[in-house]
């Protein structure tokens, strides 16, 4: 299940769940820790676009460019908002409805590191993804559970 951060961090600090995944690493007492992958973000533009010779930018380089966008992507979509704030993002719900613009439009869209060795999502090869330099879009994430003897095996 995808739930915002607030929502994550408020329901380990709870115990409604028993493990979380979190985009940085918690330094609460009491909490096991266990760093899981780390994941960088590109932009993906058509090999004709303004930005299709860099070698990296930053969000502020794409601040006022239009991008599509997937929904459900947890703390990426907040950034999103909160950085390309001079940006339309056309989100899409449907996974495949996504991919299917990507391939027909102009306009860019993100992918990840992850999401690229995965093969998860097929936008065509008529793109160039441009890593973006920004820390806070190149994450660690990081398995965190209670410390307890039911999670112990995965925290070894």
């Amino acid at each position: 299940m995808v739930a915002d951060l607030p929502a994550t961090e408020q329901a380990l600090r709870t115990n409604a769940c028993d493990i979380a995944v979190l985009p940085y690493r918690p330094d609460d007492q009491g909490l096991r820790v266990r760093h899981l992958m780390d994941e960088q973000l590109f932009v993906c533009v058509k090999r004709d676009h303004a930005l299709a010779g860099r070698t990296s930018v930053t969000l502020d380089n794409l601040n006022g460019f239009n991008f599509l966008l997937g929904s459900d992507l947890g703390f990426w979509s907040d950034l999103c908002r909160n950085r390309l704030t001079a940006s339309k993002l056309l989100v899409q719900s449907d996974d495949f409805a996504l991919a299917e613009v990507i391939r027909q439009s102009s306009l860019p869209c993100f992918t990840t590191d992850v999401a690229v060795r995965m093969r998860y999502r097929n936008i065509g090869n008529s793109r160039v993804s441009i890593p973006i330099e920004d820390p806070e879009v190149n994450v660690s994430f990081y398995l965190v559970a209670h410390d307890s003897p039911k999670i112990a095996k995965l925290f070894g």
